[in-house]
């Protein structure tokens, strides 16, 4: 398989790619378009470079189950790179690209199973089991058509920012965020990561505490959890930890870049980091955890997603997504639970996190 150079743009089959397809942004101004049918590849294959440019794409709780993580390599049909405004143009071709995103019919966030995964991490807390974990909770919606999926690509392309575009879809279901975190970055002989955590609500009416002790907390002990899965790994440089600022919320962000190794290798120790999963890691903890209402169900949410090439690779965490199919749409959303946290608290920022999406999907609240 090559990839279609830049210039051959206007020989893209746009219909083609939306009908099944992929998307992810490497850089400030570069996009990979990745065009389906889509086949399953070996692990063996893609690791041994016997083949490029594959789509990764488990969902969060395959590394539980290796039968599964076989089969989350793809190969696309073609790839095309493109520069932003290329793409903006072809996609505005698209004759409702520009037109009024239609207003999507939200359900109630469903506080009780989000509660229930609250109280069970804290009892894993108090007990010494666990210090930190992931509760989710998902917000559903009708509405959402093929023209939404071309209207919202168009929306997040006229955004600069530092996060990632990313997605994957079929005829009638598919996903696709905006992340600010990347898993792992490979090229020039060295691999980059990042801790990615806690969180500041840029549009609440308080003004945000950088110094609050347990979103720092929150945020170290991601940075502990990467040392220490890592710590077999060439450390080459760890960037001070720094606020990332957003259209709509504060993170804490700190970069390591490690000498190359096996990008299998990183995969597997990374994932799931205690950004998004649980920590300290516990085979026993993920299994029991996995099975509470909503964990089950969360599909990719939280889990890597990217190309894996013969001479680099680029893999995001899909967070800051929406998911959908036929004319059904979901945003899923998750928050660091400590032995410091506040129900209520938590539950604010998880609405802020799906707000944050939605306005950057151009959805009505």
């Amino acid at each position: 398989m090559q990839s279609v150079p830049a210039k051959d743009q206007f020989q893209i089959d746009i219909k083609s790619f939306l009908e099944e397809g992929a998307i992810l942004q490497t850089d400030l101004d570069t996009f990979k378009l990745f065009f389906g049918p889509f086949t399953v590849v070996k692990q063996t294959d893609a690791f041994q470079k016997t083949v490029q440019n594959l789509i990764y794409k488990p969902d969060f709780w395959d590394f539980l189950d290796q039968s599964k993580t076989e089969l989350s390599l793809l190969q696309a049909e073609n790839v095309v790179d493109l520069t932003r405004a290329q793409l903006i143009e072809l996609l505005s071709s698209e004759e409702t690209a520009l037109k009024q995103i239609s207003e999507i019919q939200w359900r109630t966030a469903d506080l009780k199973s989000f509660q229930q995964q609250f109280l069970w991490l804290q009892s894993k807390i108090k007990a010494k089991e666990l210090i930190k974990g992931l509760p989710i909770t998902v917000q559903i919606g009708q509405g959402f058509t093929r023209h939404t999926k071309v209207q919202s690509l168009v929306k997040i392309l006229e955004k600069k920012s530092e996060q990632y575009l990313y997605g994957f879809w079929e005829s009638t279901s598919g996903f696709m965020g905006f992340t600010p975190e990347i898993f792992i970055q490979k090229n020039d002989n060295q691999i980059r990561t990042m801790a990615l955590a806690g969180t500041w609500n840029k549009l609440s009416r308080e003004e945000p505490d950088f110094q609050d002790l347990k979103i720092n907390d929150e945020h170290q002990i991601v940075v502990e959890d990467i040392l220490n899965q890592l710590k077999n790994e060439k450390l080459v440089f760890q960037d001070r930890t720094e606020i990332l600022e957003l259209d709509y919320l504060f993170h804490l962000k700190t970069k390591f870049v490690f000498e190359d190794s096996k990008l299998e290798h990183f995969i597997e120790k990374l994932h799931p980091t205690a950004a998004l999963g649980l920590y300290p890691r516990s085979k026993l903890s993920f299994l029991q955890f996995q099975k509470m209402n909503l964990q089950a169900e969360r599909k990719n949410f939280g889990a890597p997603f990217g190309f894996i090439g013969i001479d680099s690779s680029f893999l995001v965490v899909a967070i800051r997504s929406i998911f959908w199919s036929n004319d059904e749409v979901s945003i899923y959303s998750g928050c660091g639970v400590t032995k410091s946290s506040d129900l209520q608290t938590e539950w604010q920022e998880l609405e802020a996190k799906r707000n944050s999406v939605k306005k950057t999907f151009g959805f009505n609240l």
